[in-house]
């Protein structure tokens, strides 16, 4: 009875992972994770669009604040969906420090998967901006994408700071990052 409790476990364990991480695609060319952090730091975020409630935004907004943490995410995808409530606290903690929180819907480019991200924002009590996905987030910094939840930091000018969290992280780890992203800047 333990054994099936613990395979049944790990089971859910590993299909969570899974169904959180990107599908290579067959043209996909392999690069260490060191050239893959290169190609992430050297990238501009550069966005013209709306948010998932038809407010229109572009990467004009980095320039009002020290920082941007921007979340991506999935619709389909559970740990970012249970960490949103952790994100939307540190989202009006950060502000104090001149920080914003963004986020970006990976798979929201219909309409029925634009609603259900409006659901799950209002189940969650999110109030910060969140962005539905287009042509140029995807081909632009979402190609490089490992899996979701994934979150970059962007200073004043939309240079990407600092490394990707791949993964979901407490509110405490993410106000640590952003504490030593904003010292460093100094």
């Amino acid at each position: 009875m333990k054994k099936r409790i613990l395979i049944t476990g790990f089971l859910i364990a590993s299909l969570s992972l899974v169904a959180c991480s990107k599908t290579p695609e067959k043209n996909d060319i392999s690069t260490s994770s060191d050239e893959q952090v290169q190609q992430i730091q050297e990238t501009k975020v550069e966005f013209t669009g709306k948010t998932i409630d038809g407010k229109n935004i572009d990467s004009s907004i980095f320039k009002d604040y020290k920082l941007t943490m921007i979340n991506i995410w999935g619709t389909y995808c559970d740990p970012c969906i249970k960490e949103m409530p952790d994100l939307q606290k540190l989202s009006e903690e950060a502000k104090k420090l001149d920080v914003n929180v963004l986020g970006i819907v990976n798979d929201a480019s219909s309409e029925d998967t634009i609603e259900l991200a409006k659901k799950i924002l209002t189940e969650k009590g999110v109030k910060f901006d969140n962005l539905s996905c287009d042509e140029k987030l995807e081909k632009g910094l979402l190609k490089n994408l490992m899996g979701v939840p994934t979150t970059i930091f962007v200073d004043k000018d939309g240079k990407i700071v600092g490394e990707e969290i791949v993964g979901a992280q407490s509110r405490d780890s993410y106000m640590d990052n952003i504490k030593k992203l904003l010292e460093s800047e100094k």
